[in-house]
Parts: C-alpha cells; sequence; structure tokens
C-alpha cells in the first residue's frame, strides 16, 4: 500500500518571489525565544542559497542582528559551521558580520 500522498510532492526549482522571501521576516517567533536568531535560522533552514542571501539583504536593511545567539549562546553561523554542505551559507551570513 503507497502511502504518501501525492500533494505533498517534493517541488524542485520552483522560484520565490520577494514577497515570500521577505515574510520570513515575520514569522511568528516562540515565546522565550531571541527573534533574530529564529529568523535567520528558520531562514537558512527552508530557503535555498540565492533566496537566504536575498533575505540577508533584507534583514540586514531592517536592522537584525547576524550576530544573535540562541539558548546555548551559539549564532546561526556556529551552527552553519557545523553543516560540512553549507560552506556556501556561511560564506553569504559572513558578508553581513
Amino acid at each position: 500500500m503507497n502511502t504518501q500522498r501525492k500533494d505533498k510532492a517534493k517541488v524542485i526549482g520552483e522560484t520565490w518571489t520577494q514577497e515570500r522571501i521577505a515574510s520570513f521576516l515575520d514569522v511568528s517567533v516562540p515565546p522565550n525565544t531571541n527573534k533574530d536568531f529564529y529568523l535567520l535560522y528558520h531562514a537558512y533552514k527552508h530557503m535555498r542559497l540565492d533566496d537566504f542571501s536575498q533575505f540577508l539583504t533584507l534583514f540586514n536593511a531592517q536592522g537584525f542582528d547576524t550576530h544573535a545567539t540562541n539558548e546555548h549562546k551559539q549564532t546561526v553561523a556556529d551552527i552553519i559551521a557545523t553543516h560540512k554542505k553549507s560552506r556556501d551559507y556561511l560564506n553569504e551570513l559572513k558578508q553581513y558580520q
């Protein structure tokens, strides 16, 4: 029996609009969470590199902090640095630090 839902198929190559990228600045942040850290990490986890680069431009222009930390005092750059296949994301982020 095939239990995979056809409406949940992975979408590859989808073009993100500026509005969709900007919407990541308005996501709900869990209580007691550093908003800047959460927004940046959330974008990193969900965006392709080109979209993340555009997000960083918006993030920076609105005065958000790329050095914000989580409850373990880690920055998003600290976390990305541990991901072997995310070097390009880290390089993009470093341009704003």
